[in-house]
């Protein structure tokens, strides 16, 4: 089961959110996809995909990103019971 939060309105998956943080941060950290790709190991494409919501990726994965983007790993975990309009 996929949950998503209403935010502005709208409604997005947590791992959009997430994937949004992580463009966010990308920019306010100054970093390109070389930069994470560098720091993690990972290819950029994987890791492109993976911000992009294209690839779901094991835990650890997510995790090793978040780390090099100063993300909140939660944001991937969000969890909503009800949603109030």
């Amino acid at each position: 089961i996929c949950r998503k939060a209403a935010v502005d309105g709208y409604f997005i998956s947590p791992r959009y959110t997430w994937g949004k943080q992580c463009k966010m941060q990308m920019v306010a950290l100054n970093k390109s996809l070389t930069d994470i790709s560098k720091e993690t190991g990972l290819s950029k494409q994987y890791i492109s995909s993976i911000i992009n919501g294209r690839v779901v990726p094991p835990m650890d994965t997510l995790h090793t990103i978040s780390r090099a983007l100063e993300v909140d790993i939660a944001l991937t975990q969000l969890r909503v019971s009800s949603i109030l309009l």
